[in-house]
């Protein structure tokens, strides 16, 4: 035991991030509580009476609470980071939460420049007019159109790629342009992009697709005749000052959410092709259908093993001091000291220190992610070295680094769609300046095209697929599957057979209605649902998961689910309550497992049973679908219920805690299919298809 307390101190000694005083604190504690506290592979596991103890003692010691509990659990956290914990010890010790309160208008509303609205408005309806003439003018107005008053403007260098034979148009108020982007991982983490033209101009929009080639084909021109239209109308004002206008026109109206969502200003999960395809079949052209069956095959190469909401664990707090990623440049002391200099004097002494303790680093850390940021520092400092980089630009570039790859990345060597989608959105939110943004960008790819010439790739197209929602028609479909595949089993189902084919049907039809993700919805015991006629309710807790020793994702997590379902859907969950009500002394589980002999085990079913349910959605859709999409469903079609409503952000506030989420900015980043249900919206016979 000793040994244990004695490798815990000499491991908090090597990295001076670690508070002295808690350090001092932490092994008195260790020492007089050993006998209690678990030990696993010799390293402490520390459970939440740990912390409780802890906490308490720290209490008694201080009289008040007057130490800072979020300087404590960063401590905790950097002895996981460091490995001189168990990985698996619990990583809830109490911190201090700041309240968040959210407003019900968009900061857009904050700027108080309205006496424009009128003069838009009169100067949107004047360009629009000149669309419809369909004359020699209208390209050109058009081209204002999008460039100034668009829900979601286009900026000059996509209104100049934009292609006419790329113009899908599946009805007279429905065009989508398809633009081809660059394959590069930090330039645009996607291999396309869907444009969705706003009704207003669609008609003409249409008649463009017959064109070929460009369709602005003489952009300098375009431009021009633009820049000469915003002078005459808005004078001097600039054009990001004019975009606050034309948000705060938007929301007058329409609503703050649906100006939020459709103008671009939340990042939400983007359209596919595949999707289309299944909306509007024999629409898509095969060329960009043969794209984007490569697309999806890719993808399911590259899925992980792990589906379970992995948008969900990539919360970064701003305030955050140290990376999320497992490794900070703050414990590699004369590097520290390198950054917090002004001269641009070669200090050989200090570059030669610098590289002693990063080869120290590296025998401890020996990971890729932590190699691939300490090698092209190394390779920044040897550039310095030898005077082709300035001291101050080498600066710039670490903490550009680590400000936009460390603090939104978890590992270098394996990313992950969403955080390049978070990273794009933070650079494109309006917070950085174009040039800002073109300088970030640009050291960002120096970074990953260094480590391609090292052999480390980079597939953008494998990691950016975004993945698809579940239509209410395939979700039928998975439950008519599920019933012949039991029968083609078996010709006469025992009812014991019945109840298993009913469970998983039922399972289906919670996760579509409910949203649940997987461990909650296989945890969930007996008497966490309630059925009242029409009406249920599904409690989701801690109680079925502690006995898995697991726990749920977060504090939000723990809900109760209001749902209903159809009438269909209904009698099969009634019909399969029956049977397991019959079965209650033989689990507390609400779904049952059972035993390669057929009788039935009072444990939970196991996580690899829904590798079935993946490759059955997989098959009914065709498209990068998984048991999660049908989270992505759920999500969607709440939304159907008040993107248009005059409630906000009520509802959604309330939706987003139905999810299990902290705040709504997960709930619509990571779930939210807005660009399908715009389309829905718009063709109103496919109104009911999600």
């Amino acid at each position: 035991m000793q040994e244990i307390i004695d490798n815990l101190e000499i491991g908090m000694k090597k990295h001076s991030s670690i508070d002295a005083a808690f350090r001092k604190e932490l092994l008195s504690f260790v020492s007089k509580n050993i006998e209690s506290i678990r030990i696993v592979g010799n390293k402490l596991k520390l459970d939440i009476a740990f912390f409780n103890l802890f906490t308490q003692k720290l209490d008694t010691n201080n009289h008040v609470k007057s130490y800072d509990e979020n300087k404590y659990y960063k401590n905790f956290a950097r002895l996981k980071k460091f490995n001189l914990i168990h990985q698996r010890s619990a990583s809830s010790f109490a911190k201090s939460l700041t309240l968040k309160s959210i407003n019900p208008n968009h900061t857009s509303l904050l700027v108080d420049d309205f006496e424009k609205i009128d003069i838009f408005a009169s100067s949107k309806e004047f360009v629009l007019d000149h669309i419809k003439k369909n004359d020699y003018s209208s390209l050109s107005y058009l081209y204002v159109y999008l460039r100034l008053f668009a829900l979601q403007p286009l900026p000059q260098s996509l209104l100049g790629a934009l292609e006419g034979q790329n113009i899908i148009s599946l009805a007279p108020n429905l065009c989508i342009h398809y633009v081809e982007l660059q394959e590069s991982l930090l330039k645009k983490n996607e291999a396309y992009k869907l444009y969705i033209y706003d009704t207003e101009i669609s008609y003409y929009v249409h008649s463009l697709s017959s064109s070929k080639g460009l369709i602005f084909k003489n952009i300098k021109d375009h431009e021009k005749f633009f820049l000469e239209f915003k002078h005459e109308n808005f004078g001097k004002t600039h054009l990001k000052k004019l975009a606050y206008t034309a948000r705060n026109y938007s929301i007058f109206t329409t609503s703050p959410l649906y100006t939020t969502i459709y103008g671009g200003m939340a990042q939400c999960v983007k359209l596919t092709i595949s999707e289309l395809d299944k909306l509007f079949p024999n629409k898509i052209d095969s060329r960009l259908l043969g794209k984007e069956h490569e697309y999806i095959k890719t993808v399911f190469a590259k899925q992980r093993a792990i589906e379970e909401d992995e948008e969900d664990t990539l919360g970064i707090d701003s305030n955050q001091e140290d990376s999320i990623s497992g490794f900070s440049i703050h414990e590699i002391d004369s590097l520290m000291l390198f950054m917090r200099e002004t001269a641009n004097v070669t200090n050989i002494k200090l570059l030669t220190a610098i590289k002693r303790e990063i080869s120290l680093y590296e025998k401890f850390d020996s990971s890729l992610h932590a190699n691939m940021f300490l090698s092209y520092i190394s390779y920044l400092l040897k550039l310095h070295e030898l005077k082709k980089l300035r001291a101050s630009t080498v600066r710039g570039y670490i903490w550009t680094l680590n400000k936009h790859l460390l603090k939104n990345i978890v590992r270098l060597d394996d990313i992950q769609p969403q955080e390049l989608d978070s990273l794009h959105y933070k650079l494109n939110s309006g917070r950085y300046k174009l040039a800002s943004i073109r300088g970030i960008t640009k050291i960002l790819n120096r970074f990953f095209k260094y480590h391609e010439k090292q052999d480390i790739a980079f597939n953008s197209l494998a990691l950016s697929y975004p993945k698809s929602l579940v239509f209410y028609d395939e979700f039928k479909s998975i439950l008519q599957f599920l019933h012949k595949d039991a029968k083609t089993k078996s010709a006469r189902l025992g009812k014991h057979d019945k109840l298993m084919m009913l469970q998983k049907q039922v399972m289906v039809i919670l996760a579509y209605f409910t949203g649940m993700r997987k461990n909650e919805l296989r945890t969930r015991l007996l008497a966490d649902l309630y059925i009242f006629d029409d009406k249920l309710f599904i409690d989701v807790n801690n109680k079925g998961l502690r006995k898995q020793k697991l726990k749920l994702k977060r504090p939000s997590s723990k809900r109760r689910i209001r749902f209903e379902v159809d009438q269909e859907s209904m009698l099969i969950i009634k019909e399969w309550y029956q049977l397991r009500m019959k079965l209650q002394k033989k689990s507390n589980y609400l779904f049952l497992k059972r035993s390669t002999t057929g009788t039935f085990l009072n444990d939970v079913i196991e996580e690899e049973e829904f590798d079935e349910f993946n490759q059955i959605i997989k098959n009914v859709t065709q498209r990068y679908c998984t048991f999660h999409s049908l989270r992505h469903s759920y999500c969607t079609n709440q939304f159907k219920q008040f993107i248009n409503g005059s409630k906000q952000p009520y509802e959604l506030l309330e939706h987003s805690m139905q999810m299990g989420h902290e705040t709504p900015e997960v709930t619509i980043s990571s779930y939210f299919h807005a660009d399908i249900l715009r389309i829905m919206q718009r063709i109103k016979n496919k109104e009911t298809c999600i």
